[in-house]
């Protein structure tokens, strides 16, 4: 499929003015993500890793062919890459390729966002999303491979490495389980069903098709005093934007976890940081018990929701400077779990 003639004069004219856009742009968080988020943009089909967790050739060499930039086969896929976003007025540094002709996730996400920002200046029936379709159909699609994906079983240190590995952007986070469910089952979807992640008020939600889903991990560990913490979500504003757009969904992971000093002793040694004293004790293994869907349609259903206490305000700290931050909704998986809003439920 090609998207431009080469060097097509019009946008020579405009691409310094609009290229690339920061505004809406989600940058793909690990390499697995980012290789099929490419693909889709030009339907060139699922793409893999090679050896090492490196990026395959095929990647740019699709890209150019799809939006029609010369190249030859003849030259690196690094040649490649660099004349890419050269083509589409994006800035190729040293970061952006390292050594053993491999792109770096910088390098490859300069490429993604600069071909988003040309296809969405042009204009492409390549792009996923069209709208419209019922929510039930969708979840029907996303069910099965969210299911499929869904870690039953997740070691610290393994998925830790892991995630280092395919440089996804948040390794080093001490609440890596989080990140490492949405990394797997993103990844999955992106590559089998297209779309992917999209800002709303600036919040980052994980995953967009024809409506608005973001992932989260769920310790169903009671607290001392017997009662369960609640789910954390996004801010609220946006949650609420979300569903005036086109309906919001959540993908909740429940489980066991466990923790212990000695992992976050190894994390900090592993991230790089200086060792600290009575630090406190962080997730080291998660034993996923069941996988539930929600879904709120409209903001009538996100005031219904409040009003029963199902989403609740949880207010977050501080920002650096000592500025508010945005309350975050809360949601209480006991009372959810029994509600309209509750759509589907795996139990492993």
């Amino acid at each position: 499929m090609h998207l431009m003639s080469h060097y097509d004069p019009i946008f020579e004219s405009v691409k310094s003015m609009y290229l690339p856009s920061t505004d809406s742009f989600v940058p793909a968080t690990n390499k697995l993500e980012v290789v099929n988020r490419i693909s889709n943009l030009t339907n060139a089909g699922r793409q893999a890793l090679g050896p090492g967790s490196k990026e395959k050739k095929s990647v740019v060499m699709n890209l150019a062919a799809g939006l029609d930039i010369p190249f030859s086969t003849a030259q690196t896929k690094q040649e490649i890459a660099s004349n890419i976003a050269r083509v589409l007025g994006a800035t190729w540094t040293d970061e952006c390729q390292s050594v053993g002709q491999t792109l770096t996730l910088i390098g490859l996400n300069i490429l993604l966002e600069s071909a988003e920002s040309y296809i969405s200046l042009v204009g492409s029936e390549s792009r996923v999303n069209p709208g419209g379709n019922a929510f039930e159909t969708e979840l029907r699609e996303l069910a099965p491979v969210v299911k499929r994906y869904s870690p039953r079983l997740m070691d610290g240190e393994t998925c830790v490495n892991e995630m280092k590995n395919l440089e996804h952007s948040q390794w080093r986070q001490t609440e890596w389980h989080g990140f490492y469910f949405e990394m797997k089952v993103c990844n999955a979807l992106v590559s089998r069903l297209g779309g992917g992640p999209e800002k709303i008020l600036n919040t980052p939600f994980d995953y967009v098709r024809n409506h608005v889903w973001d992932l989260k991990v769920h310790s169903n560990n009671k607290r001392t005093d017997g009662k369960n913490t609640g789910c954390q979500l996004n801010d609220r504003e946006s949650f609420r934007e979300a569903a005036k757009v086109s309906g919001v969904g959540l993908m909740v992971l429940s489980g066991q976890s466990i923790r212990d000093s000695e992992f976050a002793v190894w994390h900090r040694r592993f991230r790089g940081s200086p060792p600290k004293e009575g630090g406190r004790s962080l997730v080291r293994r998660f034993e996923s018990e069941s996988l539930d869907f929600y879904f709120f349609k409209d903001e009538d259903e996100i005031r219904r929701a409040e009003k029963s206490n199902i989403l609740k305000n949880f207010a977050q700290g501080r920002q650096a400077d000592g500025s508010l931050r945005n309350p975050k909704f809360l949601l209480n998986t006991t009372l959810a779990i029994d509600s309209e809003y509750h759509r589907h439920r795996y139990e492993f």
